[in-house]
């Protein structure tokens, strides 16, 4: 009966016979899995999963795929990060007078070996003996090291408790002088921290005249404490200046810039 099939016929009838044999395959693979144990069909769709990975995996020649991928980065995101970045590197500095506040201002560590600055106060006096509170509630006594900047900045080292060799978490100075325009954000509050952000609006120069008098800047900021000390930072987490109790003729702040400090800090870190 086949012999009297042409071609044609024969094409079809091989194509019949496949399919019906794979529908019959394909009921029996079912029921044959519908009684099997949990662990066979699991090693089974594993087998399947990795089968279709390496199918669909693109395939390279002559070297590795490079995946470019965008990352967006958020202006909040930046913010956050150079808040919980320099937290620790944030403390709260008093004195031992028998005023009822005997808060001083913030301070700032500047190396790991717990180098700390802090704005000079008229109620600053060296023979006072200075405390600095850190983030984890630790309290450490201070030694006095000596004033820059026309006496606008006092440095103080941490002496241990403990006896042993400070070890803190400095923050990184700013790289080059900030920007008019840049942002910043500004960390104060005597007990508890208060953030704000804003941009450098102005510099601020000793001699008006002399451009190279500049000593900090100005921001457009409206300070929520009157706390001097207050650091601020940029968006990639670095110190920009700390407030101090110079203002501006309309009484803003000004934020004395870490970079005029270069020398007192190498002197004071030995």
């Amino acid at each position: 009966m086949l012999d009297q099939l042409n071609k044609h016929q024969l094409i079809l009838l091989s194509l019949l016979i496949s399919f019906v044999t794979s529908i019959a395959t394909g009921i029996i693979t079912f029921s044959l899995l519908q009684q099997a144990p949990p662990t066979v069909t699991q090693t089974i769709n594993r087998v399947v999963e990795q089968t279709i990975q390496q199918v669909t995996s693109p395939s390279t020649t002559g070297g590795n795929t490079v995946k470019e991928t965008t990352v967006v980065v958020k202006e909040d995101d930046q913010v956050v990060g150079a808040i919980s970045q320099n937290t620790p590197s944030i403390v709260r500095v008093s004195d031992n007078t028998t005023t009822p506040d005997p808060f001083y201002s913030l301070g700032i560590v500047l190396t790991k070996s717990g180098l700390i600055v802090t704005p000079a106060r008229s109620t600053f006096n060296a023979g006072y003996t200075y405390t600095a509170k850190f983030s984890d509630a630790t309290t450490q006594t201070l030694k006095y090291m000596g004033q820059d900047n026309a006496s606008k900045a006092v440095f103080f080292k941490v002496m241990s408790s403990s006896g042993n060799t400070f070890s803190g978490n400095p923050v990184t100075l700013e790289s080059s002088l900030a920007k008019l325009g840049q942002t910043v954000v500004l960390l104060e509050g005597e007990t508890n921290n208060a953030v704000s952000v804003g941009h450098v609006s102005a510099y601020n120069f000793t001699d008006p005249a002399d451009p190279k008098t500049q000593n900090g800047v100005e921001t457009d900021l409206t300070p929520k404490t009157t706390v001097l000390g207050c650091p601020l930072f940029n968006l990639s987490a670095e110190f920009v200046g700390f407030r101090i109790s110079d203002t501006t003729s309309s009484g803003d702040p000004i934020y004395l810039s870490p970079e005029t400090l270069a020398t007192a800090i190498t002197q004071y870190s030995k």
